[in-house]
């Protein structure tokens, strides 16, 4: 059986692709393709308040991409979800009725609660040991606690844990900005809360001319880009 899943997030779209496989007790996912297109549909949404035009078209033409491959690859069932970009967009209900032209309509853009389930503390504590484990390049002590670092989480939920990896791994001096510590979907103290636009750690850069600090560390709104 091959099934597909999307991912319409604020940063990028996503296609996974596998074929599934029941070995005995076993289900095995094998990745037949992967493919991730920088939308960066969160760059209109957080300024403006909606997709513009430009996006727009990058998002539909993407949304057909992904069709024709699920038909490369004879996907039998697909799953796509869109993340706060497309709930929050002013237009948002225009695209999707475009998008739904297309015959494309299993997109869900409100949450299924019967899908969601809570995790607790025992991934987020797995999480941060893989991550020491595998990226501590035996750096000295002393030099982790010398190293005076700026930390930026830009309203977002990274929060909850760069904080606890950087302390566990050995790292003192970890300096946050309290302006943007806080989670908050509206993002109130920056256009875009985008680490890779400069203007986004202009907070951070300020503290660290402040404290003489050594590094600036800022990750996006969902923890998976840092800059």
């Amino acid at each position: 059986m091959i099934l597909a899943a999307i991912d319409i997030g604020s940063n990028a779209a996503r296609i996974l692709i596998c074929e599934v496989e029941k070995r005995g007790k076993e289900t095995n996912f094998n990745r037949l393709n992967l493919l991730r297109i920088p939308l960066r549909l969160g760059f209109d949404v957080f300024e403006k308040g909606f997709i513009g035009s430009k996006k727009k078209k990058m998002l539909i033409d993407t949304i057909k991409t992904f069709k024709q491959l699920m038909k490369v690859y004879e996907v039998e069932h697909y799953m796509a979800c869109a993340t706060s970009a497309m709930r929050d967009a002013e237009n948002a209900k225009e695209i999707i009725k475009e998008i739904e032209s297309l015959d494309y309509n299993a997109i869900q853009f409100n949450a299924n609660e019967e899908l969601i389930h809570y995790i607790d503390t025992e991934i987020d504590e797995a999480f941060v040991k893989s991550t020491i484990e595998n990226a501590s390049f035996n750096t000295p002590k002393e030099a982790k606690e010398n190293l005076k670092i700026v930390y930026t989480s830009l309203h977002g939920t990274s929060i909850k844990a760069i904080p606890a990896v950087l302390t566990e791994a050995g790292y003192t001096d970890l300096n946050i900005v309290k302006e943007q510590e806080i989670p908050d979907g509206s993002f109130p103290t920056v256009k875009s809360p985008n680490p890779e636009e400069p203007e986004a750690l202009t907070m951070a850069l300020e503290l660290a001319e402040k404290i003489g600090g050594d590094i600036v560390v800022g990750t996006d709104p969902d923890s998976d880009h840092l800059s």
